[in-house]
């Protein structure tokens, strides 16, 4: 905070008790100080000896007191993107503009299962699944006898999402399916607890099994998800959002 303005000569620069914030202005010279908090004063401008680090991206100048000094332009928090360039410039890389990445995996057992190759840390991912899709490549049936009340001809869709939600995890996955065979009732299924849930039925609705998940961590690259159910593989589609 600038609280006076004071009119001087360059000869009462090295001598004057100067208060601290206060602007002093020399008749003689057109010179701009200001009051340290030592009484000294320190001249505002005359920096020199301005130049840029290559590898860091930092300034670095001799202030109007000669000390050296030094900006950092570039962040060091964890995960920033932004690097210097080499020319010394601030650069943000084509990989690190990307915000959304999709990608599929498929869950074939249960247990821990880590999923990389993500170009950022995500903070939420979503998740698309369907009952019986099992794996990439499909131009089929059931591969069953028609009519069959198992697992093979039960279908249906499935949505959920995983979000960080400042250190914890909030999720919920949700099924809606029915059965080849015909439809007398239909299977539902909804969980706080899964971000991946696909309840597989038979015609009457009734439950013949279940492919669950639940997220875990978020990394670096990618997420970690514990499978804990698997009534049949089950093909994943995701989208990761930075």
């Amino acid at each position: 905070m600038v609280f006076g303005q004071n009119m001087i000569s360059s000869a009462q620069v090295a001598t004057i008790a100067a208060t601290e914030g206060d602007l002093y202005l020399t008749t003689d010279t057109n010179e701009l100080y200001i009051g340290r908090t030592n009484g000294n004063l320190r001249k505002l401008g005359g920096i020199t000896q301005l130049a840029q680090d290559n590898t860091t991206g930092a300034l670095n100048f001799s202030d109007s007191d000669g000390v050296q000094q030094q900006i950092e332009l570039i962040s060091t928090d964890a995960n920033n993107a932004v690097t210097a360039g080499a020319d010394g410039g601030v650069y943000l890389p084509n990989s690190a503009v990307s915000t959304v990445y999709m990608g599929y995996f498929i869950i074939n057992a249960t247990g821990n299962r880590t999923i990389t190759g993500i170009p950022f840390r995500p903070s939420q991912v979503s998740f698309t699944a369907h009952a019986n899709v099992e794996t990439t490549g499909i131009n089929a049936d059931n591969q069953v006898a028609n009519n069959d009340r198992g697992i093979a001809n039960a279908f249906g869709t499935m949505e959920g999402f995983a979000r960080n939600n400042g250190g914890g995890i909030t999720q919920l996955a949700m099924y809606i399916g029915g059965s080849g065979n015909s439809i007398n009732d239909i299977s539902r299924y909804s969980s706080t607890s899964r971000c991946i849930g696909v309840r597989y039925s038979n015609q009457n609705g009734d439950n013949l099994g279940l492919t669950a998940a639940s997220l875990t961590s978020f990394n670096a690259d990618g997420f970690t998800l514990n499978v804990t159910n698997r009534a049949d593989n089950l093909l994943v589609l995701y989208k990761a959002y930075r």
